[in-house]
């Protein structure tokens, strides 16, 4: 009996086990510790920092991207992402944990993606901010379909992006043409002077791999034989921008206008839509009138 009680004020005189100071800093904040979906603990000079991500079940799903600062045994929100998004996740530069100086300039980066619903399917975001005298400041704007990829070997990473320059403008013309809006432009971007600078025109094996898929995609089809003319349409457009790229402009649109030339079988309003559609790229992509 003796033994028992003991062990009983043994057990007392041990510290309660420390409490999670994410968990107290989401409590006071209004938020959820158990919403808590992924967290990378992240080493930066002078600093101990955690990335944690919260998501909120449902369809879609809402996840949001914070980063903490640990000091003293407590938590304090030092860089939140700014939208709701359906994922979002490090990049595979920070994702073992570190911070890293990309371009020897004592700039440390903390990259990570976040992905929400778009009129063509789910678009995905390239986030960055520098870790600079202990606070975070945006490197950029966040880049569509963005990557961080070290593109000419020299062991420090382009930024690739693929915008879709065309919005949802052509969503409304026609409904089989809904779909225009997926098409694609790819950008090279190089840090330079803190900042992006494209340089596209050094990079012309990224466009020629584009100019093959997109290629491959449309040769051998025809267009009438689909209902979705606007998926078929986009490629053909992606492969005008990726063309662009390669100083082969005149070749890009020639694709289109055979693409888009109303067929003699044409109903009446598919030939209409045609026509418009044509007409409206040629004004948006600034194609010379003798093309």
């Amino acid at each position: 009996m003796k033994s028992l009680f003991a062990a009983f004020l043994l057990l007392l005189a041990r510290p309660a086990a420390a409490a999670d100071p994410v968990a107290a800093e989401l409590r006071r904040l209004k938020e959820d510790p158990r919403s808590i979906a992924r967290r990378v603990l992240l080493r930066a000079p002078g600093a101990r920092l955690e990335a944690v991500i919260l998501r909120q079940e449902g369809d879609p799903p809402v996840e949001r991207f914070f980063v903490f600062a640990h000091a003293k045994g407590k938590a304090s929100l030092i860089h939140l992402h700014p939208a709701l998004s359906s994922h979002a996740e490090l990049d595979a530069l920070n994702a073992q944990g570190e911070l890293p100086d990309l371009f020897e300039d004592r700039d440390r980066w903390l990259l990570y993606t976040t992905e929400s619903p778009g009129v063509s399917g789910p678009r995905r975001f390239l986030n960055a901010s520098l870790w600079r005298k202990g606070r975070f400041s945006p490197a950029f704007r966040p880049l569509p379909q963005g990557e961080a990829k070290d593109l000419d070997g020299d062991g420090k990473p382009e930024f690739l992006s693929w915008d879709q320059p065309l919005g949802q403008f052509f969503a409304v013309e026609c409904r089989s043409f809904r779909s225009l809006a997926a098409a694609r432009r790819g950008t090279v971007y190089r840090w330079k002077d803190s900042a992006l600078v494209d340089v596209s025109a050094d990079f012309p094996k990224v466009f020629q791999a584009e100019d093959s898929r997109l290629e491959a995609s449309i040769e051998g089809h025809d267009p009438r034989d689909t209902s979705r003319y606007g998926d078929f349409l986009s490629d053909a457009i992606s492969l005008y921008y990726a063309r662009e790229r390669l100083g082969r402009a005149q070749d890009g649109w020639g694709v289109l206008t055979r693409l888009l030339r109303p067929g003699l079988t044409d109903p009446g309003p598919v030939a209409a839509c045609k026509e418009k559609i044509l007409s409206d790229l040629r004004w948006h992509l600034e194609i010379p009138d003798y093309w």
